[in-house]
């Protein structure tokens, strides 16, 4: 019974249905390399590949990249393509070698020959290779296998003699899924294959008949499915269609009942398991077959593309169908709901109208006017008076099946087959009026008619584009706006309204009375005198707006790039509304809509490419948020790797991304928001796919982009890449660095170097001058040393003439030793402590020969003084003793003087007080302690002369300071010297 039904629901399907499903074509004019289109495959970025005779392309919904032997394909015939769980893309030539498409790049498998099939064992994650060979006169089969390590695969070969005794009982791998289950198939015995589902832990196997063919296992068509659950398989023989899974086996379908020969091994190109309930099946002479509920008794088949060679179809992510053809490309079905009357797709409908229960009348550019009953979709056409490329510009349907036939030259009556011409001139508008008055809109003007000839009557001479009416007021398009009458009055609505003012398309009545009036720059709305407009900035997919249907509050508008779904209310404020649009890229055969027909559950639409049909109930719709992907970037002339990292330099500073955002749905109605996060966190929108950065910043960016389709949908996550721009080395931090530091130091040389100079010159200046010092210093000890060697000449001169020899003699010996000691240190300009006290001391001790007990002195020296360390200018203190001697002590006659030196430490200075008892200094000589009584001491005058010049040369003065007592004391009398020399050590 089985075996009856279902040639007989063919046979139906064929002959009931005039209908064909819409697509879209892409042929070699689209950017396909070939017509010849073996396999589709979408991989896991969205990509749709197809294997052509011409090469490999990979399609993103809007740009071909194609693939040739000289990027490295083994041969330019791709005849099967396979998708691997790493993402790499399989390929298998004509020639019988397999290659890869890993990471951008092609390698090929030149050592592994006659290869026909490819799988992946998921138990294993291996690659299988099917393959058959000839050495000499003895042929081989068997397959490559290699662990499935991208870009490191290592096949090995296993082969075994063309003998069925030899391939007996030898499992092939054909299939395996995700599920990790495998399934392999062998011969059995002369009468059976075998086949073997096989899991982690269980292993089963079935028989099925051979019918005598035993090369099943080894077949070089893609003979098998996976189901979509991912667990069973179906498979088929030369005879059969089967279904398998680790449960059962059974045969679905035979050959003979798909209308297909048995045993004719080209007669079945592949099979595409879509669900459980839906099964395709791609044949040769055939088309598209569709067996639905395939595993119940109660399937059905449809067929379709009848006239095309299939050899594969896949379903992508969006819902949309691929079918690839033997010499016409790809057919591309975004939606199943959208359909094409068959025999219509060459003609230009340009109007359609329902004209009955259920059937439409639709009008074409080549004059032909066309009915269609829209329940079992059969077709006739009505005879009319058919002139070439007569335009049929306006149908309106009459009682009793009459139609009113509006054309490039005429206005004709249809009846029961019969033409008649009403008047000879161009009708672009119909509109009959309660009475049976006709209004015509012509080139002529506006004409009143009736359905007899010689009634016509011109009432409005200027051309009219559209027309219609209601309730006795009428409305009428021209090239200049919007006219109305009403009451017997003619108003310009152009002058109320300027955007009526242009060239008008085509008028609408809405159900609600609203006139929609559809012109260049969009559809306007006028309602209760308030008028809104909707442009694409609204949403419109154009604003050449054509015609506009309605099925209650829904409004159809026709443009040149699609539908207009409006669904609308009115409120207080005016017109609310949602806006949808519907294009080719939904399943219409064309962007190019005339009109509309809301009729039914669906909507028809006259296009350019005949009549499309769909349902009311449709929604253009995001299925699948659209996906980017980033397939080629390029820097300077030099394209690189796509990585998630890319490191540029100097010489390739301009970068250029090509972009691929994958919605087949949005057609080329998608763009790509992108952005440089480090530089700017706005996004940018371009609506091309390649960006270009001519001259980007160095440093290190973050590259993101995104995709958006027509609905404005984004993708789930954006693309990101690092850009890593390095700075040529003379731009780099470092050497940067580099030239501040050695900038820096070669300024500071050259301010040292200045400084170094003018330190010279005051240095050179300084010891010049020191040395000048030095001399005055030494010419001032000069002129001291005599003065001092005069005295004590004097001292001696007077202990001879007493004849006093004794003193004499002693005198002279400690003279002698003094001027050593005087001598020794001549040549230096400081002496230490010890040496300047025992010069002092040998001088007091020739004054006490002198005086006798006239003199006492005392030198006393603190304890916590360093004599031999401590360092003082020669020959400082001895004068002022000197003096007090001569000028403070020789001159009591009435009591002994007294010479006190105390020497200490005051701080960084050592102190050294000379005080004396005798008659201290008069008044008028205080001031200058050089002068006595008119007379001008040599030693102390020299001596202060030498303190002003060292005090000169170093930081720390020589203090001196004569104090009179009797300023202090007036009991009191004598001098104190104090002197104050800086500490120096040695």
């Amino acid at each position: 019974m089985r075996t009856l039904i279902i040639p007989i629901l063919l046979c139906c399907c064929l002959c009931g249905y005039s209908q064909e499903l819409s697509f879209k074509q892409l042929t070699v004019k689209d950017g396909l390399p070939g017509a010849v289109v073996y396999q589709a495959l979408q991989d896991k970025n969205g990509f749709i590949w197809f294997a052509t005779n011409q090469g490999v392309s990979r399609f993103d919904g809007r740009t071909f990249t194609n693939y040739f032997r000289e990027d490295g394909l083994p041969d330019n015939e791709i005849i099967k393509l396979y998708l691997d769980r790493h993402n790499n893309i399989w390929f298998i030539s004509l020639l019988g070698i397999p290659s890869v498409y890993h990471n951008g790049t092609i390698i090929r498998f030149d050592h592994c020959t006659g290869v026909t099939n490819i799988c992946e064992d998921r138990l294993t994650d291996s690659i299988v290779l099917v393959a058959e060979q000839n050495r000499g006169t003895q042929g081989f089969r068997g397959y490559y296998s290699a662990v499935n390590t991208p870009g490191r695969w290592q096949f090995i070969p296993h082969f075994k003699p063309d003998l069925w005794q030899q391939l007996r009982s030898w499992p092939i791998l054909r299939a395996s899924s995700t599920q990790k289950v495998s399934f392999y198939f062998s011969i059995f015995d002369t009468l059976h294959y075998s086949i073997s589902v096989k899991d982690k832990s269980t292993e089963k196997r079935y028989l099925f008949k051979r019918y005598g063919y035993y090369h099943l296992p080894f077949s070089t068509n893609a003979f098998s499915s996976l189901t979509a659950d991912k667990k069973g398989i179906v498979f088929h023989t030369p005879d059969s269609i089967y279904y398998c899974n680790a449960e059962r086996i059974y045969p679905v379908i035979s050959l003979h009942q798909l209308g297909l020969m048995p045993f004719r091994n080209d007669d079945l190109n592949s099979l595409y398991c879509e669900n459980d309930s839906t099964l395709w099946v791609c044949t040769r002479n055939l088309g598209l077959l569709c067996i639905k509920n395939f595993l119940t008794s109660r399937f059905t088949l449809h067929s379709y593309f009848t006239s095309s060679s299939c050899t594969s179809i896949i379903k992508d992510e969006e819902n949309g169908y691929w079918v690839t053809t033997h010499g016409e490309g790809v057919f591309h079905l975004p939606d199943m709901s959208f359909h094409t009357l068959s025999d219509m797709t060459v003609k230009n409908a340009l109007c359609i109208r329902a004209s009955g229960n259920n059937i439409i009348t639709a009008g074409f550019a080549d004059g032909s006017i066309i009915q269609v009953n829209t329940v079992n979709l059969s077709s006739r056409q009505v005879p009319n008076q058919t002139v070439r490329n007569n335009r049929i510009l306006e149908i309106w349907p009459l009682a009793n099946g009459r139609l009113l036939a509006g054309s490039d030259r005429s206005l004709q009556l249809l009846d029961k087959g019969m033409a008649e011409d009403l008047i000879t001139t161009d009708v672009k508008a119909i509109h009959v009026q309660r009475d049976g008055t006709i209004l015509l809109g012509t080139s002529r003007g506006m004409i009143q008619t009736k359905l007899k000839r010689g009634t016509d009557k011109v009432l409005i001479s200027n051309r009219i584009t559209s027309l219609t009416g209601l309730d006795g007021q009428y409305y009428w398009g021209t090239m200049h706006g919007v006219y109305t009458f009403s009451n017997g009055v003619v108003h310009y609505l152009g002058r109320k309204y300027p955007a009526l003012a242009g060239i008008i398309h085509h008028l609408d009545i809405a159900p609600d009375t609203a006139l929609w009036i559809s012109t260049q720059q969009g559809v306007a709305i006028l309602k209760d005198s308030v008028l809104t407009f909707i442009k694409k900035e609204q949403g419109l997919p154009s604003n050449t707006c054509k015609h506009v249907s309605f099925d209650k509050n829904t409004a159809w508008v026709s443009t040149n790039k699609g539908i207009a779904k409006i669904d609308y209310h009115w409120r207080k404020a005016g017109l609310a509304y949602t806006l949808s649009n519907i294009t080719e890229d939904d399943g219409l055969a064309t962007n190019e809509v005339n009109q509309t027909l809301p009729m039914g559950n669906y909507v028809w639409a006259a296009t350019a490419r005949g009549i499309s049909y769909f349902p009311k109930s449709y929604i253009s719709h995001s299925a699948l948020h659209p996906m980017i992907n980033i397939s080629r970037i390029a820097a300077g002339n030099e394209t690189l790797p796509v990585a998630d990292t890319i490191v540029l330099g100097p010489k390739k500073n301009k970068l250029q991304i090509e972009l691929s955002g994958i919605s087949y749905r949005s057609g080329k109605q998608i763009h790509y928001e992108y952005r440089l996060k480090e530089l700017d966190n706005n996004w940018n929108n371009i609506t091309n796919n390649t960006i270009e950065f001519p001259a980007l910043p160095f440093g290190r960016f973050t590259f993101e982009v995104r995709a958006v389709d027509r609905w404005r949908e984004k993708s789930d996550s954006p693309k990101s890449i690092i850009i890593i721009n390095d700075p040529p080395f003379w731009k780099t931090n470092g050497f940067l660095l580099c030239i501040y530091l050695l900038s820096f130091i070669l300024t500071a040389l050259g301010f040292y170097e200045v400084y170094r100079r003018v330190l010279q010159k005051r240095e050179g200046e300084y010891y010049l001058k020191k040395r000048m010092h030095d001399l005055e210093v030494m010419a001032l000890r000069a002129q001291m040393n005599p003065h001092f060697i005069f005295n004590c000449l004097t001292s001696i001169q007077y202990y001879l003439m007493q004849a006093d020899v004794r003193n004499a003699h002693v005198y002279l010996h400690k003279f002698s030793i003094l001027i050593r000691k005087i001598l020794q240190h001549s040549t230096t300009s400081v002496i230490s402590l010890k040496d300047e006290l025992r010069i002092l001391e040998l001088y007091l001790e020739l004054e006490e020969l002198r005086l006798g007990r006239r003199m006492k002195y005392r030198v006393d020296v603190s304890d916590n003084i360093p004599q031999e360390d401590i360092l003082i200018p020669a020959m400082i203190i001895q004068p002022y003793v000197e003096n007090a001697v001569k000028h403070g002590i020789a001159p009591l006659e009435d009591r002994q003087g007294i010479l006190n030196i105390k020497i200490t430490r005051a701080g960084n200075y050592i102190e050294c007080i000379i005080e004396d008892n005798g008659p201290g200094m008069p008044a008028p000589m205080q001031s200058d302690s050089s002068k006595e009584y008119g007379h001008v001491s040599l030693g102390t005058s020299i001596t202060v002369n030498r303190i002003n010049t060292i005090n000169t040369l170093q930081k720390h003065q020589i203090v001196l300071q004569v104090t009179d007592k009797q300023t202090l004391d007036n009991a009191a009398s004598g001098t104190i010297v104090h002197l104050l020399f800086p500490i120096k050590t040695h």
